[in-house]
């Protein structure tokens, strides 16, 4: 009976491995395709790209939108981390892998009080092919489709 307990955590172990190792590699330029997204009509101008850049459980986006750049770096552990503090708020951001899925959690907390003020999610999607990316959020609601370059 030991052995066989044994066994059963050695294989749960081996295959939590095993999954770990195939998350999807978001890495690459990403081009919005305006023609596959969903987006609210005040989006309707929007240009943009990413680069996201993974290494281990860090993975780096690089937003390109009309111009700006914006960076954003999560570690996908699932803990919140602290990522800078402007105007007295505390940008925290959290991410972790569901599946396939690259789920990432924004928040904004006062200063003062500690209050969280903002939380902005979204999930990643790959493609089976891995020519496709898709984000989709809640608040605004919309599914953004890029294409890999």
């Amino acid at each position: 009976m030991r052995l066989l307990l044994i066994s059963i955590l050695l294989a749960l172990a081996f295959c939590a491995q095993a999954q770990d190792s195939k998350l999807p590699d978001l890495s690459g330029t990403w081009s919005l395709d305006f023609g596959k997204s969903k987006l609210p009509k005040s989006d309707a101008s929007l240009s943009e790209s990413v680069v996201i850049v993974c290494s281990g459980q860090t993975i780096q986006f690089t937003f390109h939108n009309d111009g700006r750049i914006g960076i954003k770096k999560y570690v996908a552990d699932g803990q919140e981390h602290a990522e800078r503090v402007i105007a007295g708020r505390k940008l925290v951001l959290k991410a972790f892998w569901r599946g396939p899925t690259l789920e990432t959690e924004d928040s904004t907390t006062s200063g003062e009080d500690g209050r969280r003020l903002v939380d902005h999610k979204e999930h990643w999607q790959l493609s089976p092919d891995g020519r496709t990316l898709t984000r989709e959020s809640h608040d605004p609601k919309r599914t953004l489709v890029y294409d890999k370059r």
